[in-house]
């Protein structure tokens, strides 16, 4: 997501969800605000391999070799880039996208954000 689309969408969500602010001084600071959550949420669901591993939660509790799905940067076996690889909690590497192989270190990895954070949330 580009800074212009940010913007493009507190535009439209000032101007179509909150349109009685129009005019009255306050669209430009709703826009302000719709802007900074939007930067807050894409800085914060990703987390730094070197101070945080991923954490079991949620439906993984229960499991007993839990695995946690992550989108990660680093270097991977196809080269370096993002990818979708499974936190082995149990041994402490990163193993494949089927979940069964070896994948690289924990110090290959630069930063991950958990899956579930970035697919949208569907029980509304």
């Amino acid at each position: 997501m580009e800074r212009e689309d940010i913007e493009k969408a507190a535009k439209s969500y000032q101007e179509k969800d909150h349109d009685i602010w129009t005019g009255k001084g306050m669209a430009t600071e709703l826009q302000k605000a719709f802007k900074a959550g939007a930067e807050w949420r894409i800085k914060n669901v990703w987390h730094d391999m070197k101070s945080e591993e991923p954490q079991v939660y949620g439906e993984y509790e229960n499991d007993v070799y839990p695995q946690i799905p992550c989108l990660v940067r680093g270097q991977l076996s196809t080269g370096y880039g993002y990818g979708v690889r499974y936190w082995n909690t149990t041994e402490k590497v990163w193993d494949d996208e089927e979940c069964d192989d070896f994948e690289c270190k924990k110090d290959d990895i630069k930063e991950w954000a958990y899956l579930d954070d970035l697919l949208p949330n569907n029980e509304d």
